[in-house]
């Protein structure tokens, strides 16, 4: 690596994340009838076509510890 290269690592700034990413994923609007929304034409600065979905969590659950599963002893018979 030269100097330069290692100069520009040194000073890189790091890039702020999307606000979608962030926030959830884009997909279709729809209405009450479950049919999708089209994109108004009329206002161009925004798109009702598309909103953004929170990404839910996943949790995940904690695994039981099995036990061992052993034969039962063998009684001895008497003679």
């Amino acid at each position: 690596m030269s100097l330069i290269g290692w100069l520009k690592s040194l000073f890189k700034v790091a890039e702020a994340p999307k606000i979608e990413e962030e926030v959830g994923e884009k997909v279709r609007t729809k209405d009450c009838k479950g049919r999708f929304v089209a994109d108004d034409p009329t206002t161009p600065d925004v798109n009702e076509a598309w909103t953004v979905k929170k990404k839910q969590k996943n949790y995940t659950a904690k695994k039981k510890k099995e036990k061992k599963k052993t034969s039962p002893k063998k009684k001895k018979a008497k003679k």
